[in-house]
């Protein structure tokens, strides 16, 4: 793991309830204090624990100015609206409007070599039309996106946010066909002499935007057993979005979510 993989590792006694403290500490070390508490509890019989983390902070190429913040609603849905502090800017930014996917883009450039991305779907319901989106969005759409933005004055509106989420990634897993993992049929010959098999896969996020830049965090754990449109004049993210973190390099995607809700502790 060390050789290829560059990880650190250390021995522990997972029937001793330190250990939980020791995982804990370490990750909330490694994630700034945005993620404290990355395991509940272990099973005595855990042969190995397996943890991946990812810290991202950034700052706007053009922050907001924090007086033009104010209060406006955001629709959760076609019947309900929310309170949300909303940042403003009336720039050149760099937008795009797909007319495949019918949503509107927005690139918001940090002060390095990283952006953000925000995709809003136009049209229709808005719960069945985001989830159209992220049945149909795929890494092809984000070079796309990356390439075709293009800068044009406008007002542009967004949420501040400061969102944690959690979830078990094992049923996601198994619909996308891993399903040996989880059985007597795993095979992590390659890592581990003990017959072993995957009993729990936790996924935790956490996410800041606020006139400055962006702080992110994300931790992974694995628990082991025996065309352009004419100028967007508005552009309000005040119904579900998407949003994505990317590396301008090569677009790969660090942070991908959806936000249904931006004052509910979830993405």
């Amino acid at each position: 793991m060390k050789e290829f993989y560059h990880s650190e590792g250390f021995e522990v006694n997972f029937s001793d309830k330190e250990t939980v403290d020791k995982i804990n500490t370490y990750v909330k070390e490694k994630t700034h204090g945005k993620i404290d508490k990355a395991v509940e509890d272990l099973d005595a019989d855990t042969l190995m624990f397996l943890l991946t983390y990812i810290y991202f902070k950034g700052k706007w190429d053009l922050p907001f100015n924090p007086n033009s913040t104010r209060k406006d609603k955001f629709y959760v849905d076609s019947e309900t609206t929310i309170p949300v502090k909303f940042m403003h800017q009336y720039e050149f930014v760099k937008v795009h409007y797909d007319r495949d996917l019918f949503a509107k883009i927005l690139c918001l450039d940090y002060n390095d070599s990283f952006s953000m991305m925000l995709a809003v779907p136009e049209y229709g319901p808005l719960i069945k039309n985001l989830t159209y989106l992220e049945e149909e969005i795929s890494t092809e759409h984000i070079t796309k996106w990356m390439r075709a933005v293009a800068k044009r004055k406008a007002d542009i509106y967004v949420p501040k946010l400061s969102l944690k989420t959690s979830y078990s990634l094992k049923d996601i897993l198994k619909e996308m066909g891993m399903t040996d993992l989880f059985t007597t049929k795993a095979d992590f010959s390659g890592i581990s002499e003990d017959r072993m098999m995957i009993s729990k896969v936790e996924h935790q996020a956490s996410l800041d935007i606020d006139e400055e830049g962006t702080t992110a965090a994300a931790v992974t754990t694995v628990q082991f057993r025996p065309m352009s449109y004419n100028p967007l004049k508005i552009l309000s993210f005040n119904k579900p979005f998407m949003i994505f973190i990317i590396d301008q390099k090569n677009y790969n995607i660090l942070f991908i979510g959806r936000i249904m809700n931006p004052v509910e502790k979830q993405t």
